[in-house]
């Protein structure tokens, strides 16, 4: 059963958050990669290995539906933007939890961690502390 563009929906198919974690595949998953997962799991999961098993055959539908959408790219795209949005902050904040704390006990802005990934390790301890002993060396140097 081919689901219309239009009406493809983040719970139609699986009923849960994500088709990506039926297919067991990572979000940045190939065509390809996607496929062949659909295949390992469509043999371990056919109904008729399962002696006609009513969760086998819904497992089944659940894999068929989310190879469905995540094998053609414009369905894939929609999905995405759907699941995005329905991502709500609490659940997106706690996916960036580590980071923002980490830059928060730093004391880091936004702008500092991007110049400290721009200067590289070596002066981690430098960004650590905050810009004001790379700008100090540089003005030594300049003298």
């Amino acid at each position: 059963m081919c689901v219309p563009l239009q009406t493809v929906s983040v719970s139609q198919c699986s009923g849960t958050p994500s088709l990506y974690e039926v297919l067991g595949v990572s979000l940045k998953a190939t065509t390809e990669e996607i496929r062949l997962s659909y295949l390992k799991l469509a043999r371990l999961w056919h109904p008729d290995r399962h002696g006609g098993s009513e969760s086998a055959k819904r497992k089944f539908q659940q894999i068929q539906c989310a190879y469905e959408v995540l094998s053609n790219e414009r369905r894939r795209a929609h999905y995405d933007l759907q699941w995005l949005a329905k991502l709500d902050v609490e659940d997106y904040l706690n996916r960036f939890k580590d980071l923002i704390l980490t830059a928060n006990g730093l004391c880091l802005s936004l702008g500092d961690l991007a110049n400290c990934s721009e200067q590289g390790s070596g002066q981690l301890a430098d960004c650590e502390r905050g810009s004001t002993a790379s700008v100090r060396r540089a003005s030594i140097r300049a003298a």
